[in-house]
């Protein structure tokens, strides 16, 4: 257990971690989600990232099967990463590393969804 006492005395404000929380949960919700509920995620997933990986996922996965893997174990850990970097006392490095999986999976979406069909 650990507490940190601030007074205020010294000037400094004690430095704002809770974007890098959210990004941590909300990439410990990614992967459990990608590791639990593929079934319902394949429908808006799989066919990105089979576009973008050029390998196919598949309805019933084995967990440690190769494309499928790094559905959840890249948010996995970037959640452990950003929480080694708060540990650090690096919290502009926890928010880096924290987007980087939602980023991704937005960029890649995004552009297999929204971008012309003759792009892909």
């Amino acid at each position: 257990m650990t507490m940190t006492y601030h007074d205020g005395t010294d000037g400094k404000k004690p430095p704002r971690t809770a974007g890098a929380k959210g990004w941590m949960l909300l990439n410990a919700v990614i992967a459990l989600g990608m590791a639990v509920y593929w079934s319902g995620l394949a429908v808006y997933v799989d066919e990105p990232f089979k576009w973008a990986m050029r390998a196919s996922v598949g309805s019933h996965p084995d967990l440690f099967e190769y494309p499928y893997l790094t559905l959840w174990l890249t948010p996995l850990l970037c959640m452990i990463g950003g929480w080694a970097a708060l540990r650090a006392h690096q919290p502009r490095v926890a928010r880096l590393v924290g987007s980087y999986p939602t980023f991704m999976l937005v960029v890649m979406m995004g552009w297999y969804y929204v971008a012309p069909i003759h792009w892909h």
